[in-house]
């Protein structure tokens, strides 16, 4: 773990331990194999990049902004989460490896693995879901909260752009040196292949310092007839000007970005002379380009080997009718395979955009050219399979030429298969193609999404033969019933009032709808004949009051509501086939949630129900409840639990918070709940002790957080009981503490601790930490009084120490000079103030 610390702020770090952890073999094997569902890995992966892009700007903001410390403090609950869920599959995937070594015939290992791993996948899959749904909910509200991604990161001592280099000051590089030498001057690297040499580590290893000790050896400046130093600074992305006279690099294959500058230093004339180029090209800043024939003297036309093309201009860019002849001057070649245009900032679109002869075009993004007024005959590209149309201010109808020219007598758009039309702020009409009843537009179109097209009226394309997914957000003037789709299975309408949702196609499994403010009950009729609806959300409808009279499909498995305060409860639907079910800041009436209604239910979410005073089931009535998961936030009024506990032997998901007069958690926690694994219990002030008989002995996590009377009666606890408690989180803000924790207290197969928001604690205690021989992780935040760790150190276990918010602390523990200094010397990673001192 230490080793993965270096070099930034820990939850950065640990976010990297789960990349690696996702793509090693144990993890991945087991989605490969289907066992679960691939999908699912990839979208936490990407959630996980999302949210790790915006963490050093999270890291600041977080002292000013209270919101961004929430945001972290959610993150960071997340994130653990995820780690225990990717813990236990490498687990599982160690325990089918062991006993598939008992069993030597092929078919009956594939045999005992399936059978062993159905039941775990049906476990663990629901787990990763509700992870990577508040991933997804923390990555969108980035934005929200004003979350950017931080270029370069943290002002660092800045990196000399010299390539001297004061060679008596160098010692112990010879051989590196040397090493590289060879290596630019070996026949390999004299060949027609280009030569990439990377030299890559941490930094401050004098990576630079090598580079610039290779650059200046004699006989690497006698071998080469060109060469030239550049230092790219860490803000790699505001590079501005190309090296001069990069044109004489006539043998280069690869540039990824050319920038045009205003000066004649990099002018785009130089593109003409590397007719080598393959692979990806970007231009930017076009808006700098002298004069058309300086584009045409690039001479894109001519680079057949060219795949992926991308053209930007300034964002700022003002309307020019001649930057049409530019743009028609870097016509590429048709091979092309993949366009990409930015900010065009002419009137129309050359010819060559969207003609037939580009038949190997299957991607095409047009972003932002806010002065056309006219889309490209792009139905006519036999190969487009992705298109994307953003941004076009003065496009107002969308019409025949969009589908092809006068003379093409093709099907338009034959092989699409992804359309998005974005941010299209003038646009009022979409007229269908004149045969499309005949099936002639859009016959293979599978996704189609429409956002942000605040004056779209006009009626859709009425028929879409293999449309599967439908997403139209923000465009409150389209009136238009649902075209014809009788594959469709997931559709989003937010926002829409004049959309007719009036029945739904046979096929929809996944159904969202929201942002319907003058809806008062869902049409009768959608939920009506045959379906195969399993997932729906309701969201954002300030009137909605009630549920179709005809009920819920009795295929449904997951129910969202979130933000319909008015809704009645549907107490009388059929909610048997019910798995999963999240209710958030809605049904303000809803005062008991009635257990008994949901016999199958995984997962319970409730959040921010202003009246709901208890869960329940009927007196007498003692139910299996299959429910792995249940999460009950900011719900002021609750005060109970069903008397006689909860009977759910599979629950692993134990999480409240924010009830401030919840005086008890359910009885008999230790019987009824004995699969329980994770249990957290925040601000929940009145709460006083744990239920008679203590807490299920197969907890692994367990976070009592800003629960001062519970914390007090901490000796009563019970965790040296608990065999499997591996992780420990407790917080409080009691002034009787003084030092912590009290011997016997913590249990001795704990690996890592938090604590946190002690005001009176001034010392560590020794004997409570001692016997701690498992402890590898320990977490200090926010003891303003703390200044003394343990007289005997800490155990040899410990390998990461971070302490944040302990002024005295952190002064005691300065680097070789601080008093505490010795007592934590030994441990392989200590941070203090998101700082790395060791």
């Amino acid at each position: 773990m230490a080793g993965a610390l270096v070099g930034g702020a820990f939850l950065s770090a640990f976010l990297q331990v789960l990349f690696d952890r996702i793509a090693s073999s144990e993890v991945t094997d087991f989605f490969r194999g289907r066992i679960l569902s691939d999908g699912l890995l990839r979208k936490l992966k990407i959630a996980l990049l999302s949210v790790n892009a915006v963490l050093e700007d999270a890291e600041e903001k977080q002292v000013t902004k209270s919101a961004v410390k929430e945001w972290l403090d959610e993150l960071k609950d997340a994130v653990y989460d995820a780690e225990d869920i990717l813990d236990e599959i490498a687990s599982k995937a160690l325990q089918r490896k062991l006993d598939a070594e008992f069993l030597t015939a092929g078919c009956k290992v594939r045999s005992f693995i399936s059978t062993s791993l159905n039941p775990f996948a049906k476990e663990i899959e629901p787990k990763i879901q509700e992870v990577l749904d508040r991933l997804e909910y923390l990555a969108r509200q980035k934005d929200v909260i004003g979350l950017r991604e931080v270029v370069g990161g943290k002002p660092s001592e800045r990196l000399p752009t010299t390539s001297l280099v004061e060679e008596s000051d160098i010692c112990g590089r010879d051989d590196d040196k040397e090493a590289i030498v060879n290596l630019l001057l070996s026949d390999d690297a004299s060949g027609s292949e280009m030569c990439v040499i990377a030299m890559v580590g941490m930094g401050g290893i004098g990576k630079t310092t090598l580079a610039q000790l290779v650059y200046n050896d004699t006989r690497v400046k006698e071998h080469f007839n060109l060469e030239a130093w550049v230092c790219v600074s860490e803000e790699f992305d505001v590079f501005k000007e190309m090296p001069i006279q990069l044109g004489r690099l006539k043998c280069l294959h690869t540039l990824t970005t050319f920038i045009i500058s205003k000066h004649s230093g990099s002018c785009i004339g130089e593109l003409g002379k590397l007719s080598s180029l393959r692979g990806m090209l970007s231009i930017l800043e076009l808006q700098n380009v002298a004069s058309p024939t300086d584009a045409l003297n690039a001479s894109l036309k001519d680079k057949r080997y060219l795949e992926e093309l991308v053209l930007e201009w300034s964002a700022d860019t003002r309307a020019s009718q001649s930057e049409r002849t530019v743009l028609d001057n870097l016509q590429p070649h048709t091979n092309l395979i993949s366009l990409t245009m930015n900010y065009y900032s002419g009137k129309s679109i050359p010819d060559w955009v969207g003609h037939h002869s580009f038949s190997n075009i299957t991607c095409m993004h047009l972003k932002n050219c806010k002065y056309c007024f006219c889309l490209p005959p792009l139905g006519q590209l036999p190969s487009l399979q992705d298109l994307s149309i953003v941004g076009f201010d003065g496009v107002v109808k969308v019409g025949a030429e969009f589908y092809c020219s006068g003379s093409s007598s093709i099907n338009p758009f034959g092989a699409l298969k992804v359309l998005r039309f974005e941010q299209m702020l003038k646009w009022k009409e979409w007229s269908s193609f004149a045969s499309e009843n005949e099936g002639g537009a859009f016959p293979h179109l599978e996704e189609l999404y429409i956002q942000n097209c605040p004056e779209l009226m006009g009626g859709l394309p009425i028929h879409f033969p293999s449309l599967t997914k439908l997403v139209i957000i923000e465009c409150p003037q389209l009136v238009a019933s649902l075209p014809r789709a009788p594959a469709l299975w997931e559709m989003q309408l937010l926002h829409c009032n004049e959309v007719l949702l009036k029945e739904l196609p046979s096929r929809m499994q996944k159904l969202k709808v929201g942002g319907l403010g003058a809806l008062k009950s869902l049409p009768e009729g959608m939920m009506e004949g045959k379906t195969c609806l399993q997932e729906l959300e309701v969201c954002d409808c300030s009137s909605l009051m009630s549920f179709p009279r005809s009920g819920i499909p009795s295929t449904l498995k997951t129910l969202k509501i979130t933000n319909c305060r008015k809704l009645e409860f549907p107490m009388n639907q059929n909610f048997s086939s019910l798995e999963r079910f999240f209710l958030i800041d809605s049904c303000d009436s809803l005062s008991t949630f009635p257990l008994d209604l949901f016999p199958k239910l995984n997962d319970i979410i409730i959040r921010g129900c202003w009246n709901l005073e208890s869960l329940s089931v009927p007196e007498g009535y003692l139910p299996n409840l299959m429910t792995l998961q249940i999460q009950i936030h900011d719900c002021p009024n609750f005060v109970s639990f069903p008397k006689g506990g909860l009977h759910a032997p599979n629950l692993t998901w134990f999480w409240v918070t924010n009830c401030g007069i919840l005086r008890s958690l359910p009885e008999k926690m230790h019987i009824l709940l004995t699969s329980l694994k994770y249990l957290r219990i925040e601000d929940c002030p009145e709460v006083e002790s744990f239920p008679e008989g203590g807490l299920p002995s197969n907890l692994n996590l367990i976070s009592i957080l800003s629960c001062d009377k519970l914390i007090a009666s901490c000796k009563g606890w019970g965790l040296q009981q608990l065999p499997f408690v591996r992780k420990l989180s407790i917080s409080g803000k009691s002034e009787d503490v003084r030092s912590f924790p009290e011997e016997g207290f913590l249990p001795t197969n704990l690996t890592f601790l938090y604590i946190s928001k002690f005001p009176a604690i001034e010392s560590l205690n020794k004997k409570g930490l001692r016997h701690l021989t498992s402890l590898e992780q320990l977490w200090i935040q926010d003891c303003p009084k703390l200044k003394y760790m343990p007289d005997e150190g800490f155990p040899a276990s410990l390998s990461f120490l971070r302490i944040n918010k302990c002024p005295l602390l952190k002064k005691s523990c300065q680097r070789k000079k601080g008093k505490e200094w010795r007592k934590i010397a030994h441990i392989d990673c200590v941070m203090i103030d998101e700082e790395l001192i060791a």
